[in-house]
């Protein structure tokens, strides 16, 4: 992929059902964007920091990533 770079951020976003915001990490190109998106979800047992490197390569590659922030 291109070394255009990225931008990350952090986003709570309300959710109908649930009674605490949804956090999400975001990461964005901070060059061109190809218009596409990825989730990665980490699931129960993990943080989003563990996939963020995977989320860096499509960041950089032109995707917006996002990748929920799920705390138990």
């Amino acid at each position: 992929p291109p070394k255009s770079g990225w931008v990350r951020f952090e986003r709570e976003l309300p959710v109908a059902h649930r009674s605490d915001p949804l956090r999400v990490l975001v990461l964005h190109p901070s060059g061109a964007r190809n218009g596409r998106l990825a989730v990665i979800s980490h699931g129960l047992w993990d943080d989003p920091e563990s996939f963020e490197g995977w989320g860096e390569f499509l960041a950089a590659a032109g995707y917006t990533v996002l990748l929920p922030i799920i705390r138990q």
